[in-house]
């Protein structure tokens, strides 16, 4: 005989949640005891005890948060520009601070210096094993890194490289005289256009040398005996002595002439090219400073009422003679008619005489 049913329905549990009533009252007590202890009056001395608890702990998380806050915000990381308004406010990465002036170029400088030479290296720069960097000049004078003493590594340091192209560097001539600060990138066109670099000496027989600008006046007077006019003498007239006639047209250059006028120094030089005597002035400086001079020159004589008289440019010491005669930018006579001009010295040797005259434009 089946068990009997409560008219409620409340014996079964699986009865009594298929009454709708008695479903709601099941799970609607929880929350309703949930709610009654939220509302139950607290006792005096656990209630002040468990919320001093709770803001002691909000408290020292928010001290934490604020601190590693502002530690963030101390960091320099990038020259990004700092945002202003509602859109800065709540992005952490865009309230950083950064620094005023940045990095200045002597504090990379200091980073930079090689360890060898204690100048700013130019590539190629290496590393040692460490880290240390060394310039490409002196890498192959020493094996071990004087920081560390690891052996350096073929591997270049591109970053490095690519820091020394922001900083300036004195120029390769600087001992020379030259004072010029340059950056990497025009180092090349500097280098090519100084006028402190070193100088081609074209007399006989030390053409294809090399002399440094600063000496190069000391070198034609010590190397090759150069004659000098009177200093300030803006006019001045070279008696050329010829000791042997039949040297007169040999190939090559003779000793220059120097002058001393107007603030710079100027040298006359001369050549003997296919049977042609070539004369010119060259001013010890650039072409740009050489432009400002106008030349004349005079060949002359003592005994026969002849003059053979050239107006042009001044040069530079820049230019080479190849250039000058070629272009027939220069005083030009043959043999013959430089004999005509020649006249016997007190000494017995024939000489003739070339008036120089140096003219500011």
């Amino acid at each position: 005989m089946p068990p009997k049913q409560d008219p409620g329905g409340g014996d079964g549990g699986s009865n009594a949640n298929q009454n709708p009533k008695n479903r709601g009252q099941k799970f609607k007590k929880p929350y309703q005891q949930h709610q009654s202890r939220d509302t139950e009056p607290r006792n005096g001395n656990n209630s002040r005890s468990k919320s001093n608890t709770s803001v002691r702990s909000d408290n020292s998380a928010a001290d934490q948060g604020q601190k590693f806050y502002n530690q963030f915000n101390n960091l320099n990381v990038g020259h990004r520009p700092t945002p202003s308004g509602d859109s800065a406010m709540g992005n952490p990465r865009q309230q950083q601070r950064l620094p005023k002036d940045g990095i200045s170029s002597e504090q990379v400088q200091e980073v930079l210096e090689c360890p060898v030479c204690f100048e700013i290296p130019r590539p190629p720069i290496y590393n040692c094993y460490t880290g240390h960097i060394i310039c490409g000049g002196c890498k192959g004078k020493i094996r071990e890194c004087p920081l560390c003493r690891q052996e350096y590594s073929d591997s270049r340091n591109y970053v490095a490289e690519k820091l020394a192209e922001s900083c300036t560097f004195k120029c390769p001539f600087a001992e020379q005289g030259c004072d010029a600060m340059i950056k990497l990138a025009q180092e090349a066109r500097h280098s090519n256009d100084c006028n402190y670099r070193p100088l081609g000496c074209e007399v006989f027989p030390c053409k294809t040398s090399e002399v440094a600008y600063k000496d190069y006046i000391s070198h034609m007077k010590t190397k090759h005996h150069s004659q000098f006019a009177p200093v300030n003498h803006w006019k001045a007239t070279r008696e050329v002595f010829v000791k042997k006639v039949d040297r007169l047209m040999q190939q090559g250059y003779r000793p220059p002439y120097v002058l001393t006028c107007h603030g710079n120094t100027f040298l006359q030089y001369t050549q003997a090219v296919g049977g042609k005597m070539w004369f010119w002035v060259s001013l010890l400086g650039t072409p740009e400073e050489a432009a400002r001079y106008k030349i004349t020159m005079a060949l002359s004589s003592k005994v026969r009422d002849l003059r053979n008289t050239w107006v042009g440019p001044a040069h530079s010491v820049r230019h080479s003679g190849d250039d000058i005669y070629f272009n027939g930018l220069c005083m030009v006579t043959t043999e013959e008619c430089l004999k005509a001009f020649f006249h016997t010295h007190a000494e017995g040797f024939p000489c003739y005489n070339l008036e120089i005259l140096i003219e500011k434009i």
